[in-house]
């Protein structure tokens, strides 16, 4: 339940917590509760408790940590109301009908959240249910179709959009003073472009060619939604 633990709740708590907090309290449990042999640990309805604290804490925008801390205490103090007037005797009247309701809670709230992570790998690993047909995954930048273009930058905007995608970028990154001053290309070589690395949004307005049929192309996994 530990590592569930940490899933649920973004590793506030995980394995390592769960492994602590049950060995010192199992400790304590053994040496003042008078039941040594009791097994102390998180369990299923631990686990959808916190889980469902911590969503509740997510959507208000409230510290989950300190939140579960003044739960902890406030639990505490109950437990001490019940051992100081033997309210644990009240547990003959639970029937046998509120045990199954609480354990049938349980299990569908397990079941749920088993199919909406089912769901969410489903939606992050697509299954591509036609697997003879070809995908075009073309998406990308590419060199125009003449050899030399021209650049009038008179902008410092202009300089920074193409300057990275130079080859010789790292020699023209180290002149600070070349950076500064709006530049003025002319007749330069496509070859001295790294067409690949520039992005396709600004791909138009650097000269070179955008292709875009492949970009909103599902990318598909393997097998990995039947793992």
């Amino acid at each position: 339940f530990g590592g569930l633990l940490g899933q649920a709740t973004d590793q506030y708590m995980g394995t390592m917590e769960c492994i602590l907090t049950a060995a010192v309290v199992g400790v304590l449990f053994a040496l003042f509760a008078g039941q040594p042999l009791n097994i102390l640990g998180s369990t299923g309805p631990m686990l959808v408790m916190e889980m469902i604290l911590y969503n509740f804490c997510k959507d208000q925008e409230l510290d989950f940590l300190p939140f579960r801390a003044w739960i902890g205490l406030w639990t505490s103090f109950l437990l001490i109301i019940v051992v100081a007037f033997d309210l644990s005797a009240l547990v003959r009247y639970i029937t046998r009908f509120t045990e199954e309701s609480f354990a049938c809670l349980i299990a569908v709230i397990f079941i749920a959240e088993a199919f909406k992570k089912l769901i969410a790998i489903l939606n992050k690993a697509p299954v591509n249910t036609n697997p003879e047909f070809i995908l075009n995954y073309t998406c990308g930048c590419y060199p125009p179709n003449t050899t030399n273009i021209s650049f009038n930058m008179t902008s410092n905007a202009t300089v920074n959009t193409i300057v990275p995608y130079l080859i010789n970028y790292d020699d023209i990154s180290s002149n600070q003073t070349v950076l500064s001053q709006p530049w003025n290309f002319s007749n330069l070589s496509t070859l001295f472009v790294n067409w690949t690395a520039i992005p396709v949004n600004i791909c138009e307005s650097t000269g070179g060619l955008p292709v875009t049929v492949g970009c909103n192309t599902t990318r598909y996994v393997p097998d990995a939604f039947f793992l």
